[in-house]
């Protein structure tokens, strides 16, 4: 079992003023322990639209690398979450300058990761959409 911090994003490439700061909390079941490890992963964030964003899915990750540094060791992970996400949006408007309240989008996503830290405690980095850089930063802490 863990529990997912969410702080900030980062979107690199555009000149859009979206919110970065991305405070949320999820966390993650874990069915197996790593190095290869499923889970069920669900979380809540504020979204880079200023809307409420939940999720819920399957993931997967997988230890890459370990290190031992004196007592302690260090791992680095990379892995995949696929999310059901229901994106809540406050306002969308168009190039026309038509606005909608309350707009929502739904579907999967598929989310890959990096994780790097103690088998405890890790920073981990989501890139959001494939297509785009969208990073997402949090703390992962492991019960």
């Amino acid at each position: 079992l863990s529990i997912d911090i969410w702080g900030f994003a980062r979107h690199l490439g555009t000149d859009h003023k979206f919110n970065e700061r991305n405070g949320g909390v999820g966390g993650k079941y874990f069915w197996c322990s790593l190095p290869e490890g499923m889970y069920l992963t669900f979380f809540r964030v504020k979204n880079s639209l200023s809307g409420l964003t939940y999720g819920m899915g399957t993931g997967f990750e997988s230890e890459v690398l370990r290190v031992n540094f004196f007592k302690h060791s260090f791992r680095l992970g990379a892995g995949i979450d696929t999310n059901y996400l229901n994106y809540g949006v406050p306002e969308l408007c168009n190039t026309s300058g038509r606005c909608r309240q309350g707009f929502t989008v739904r579907g999967a996503l598929p989310m890959g990761f990096i994780s790097l830290g103690t088998d405890r405690v890790q920073l981990i980095v989501h890139r959001l959409v494939q297509t785009q850089k969208i990073y997402l930063f949090g703390i992962q802490i492991r019960m």
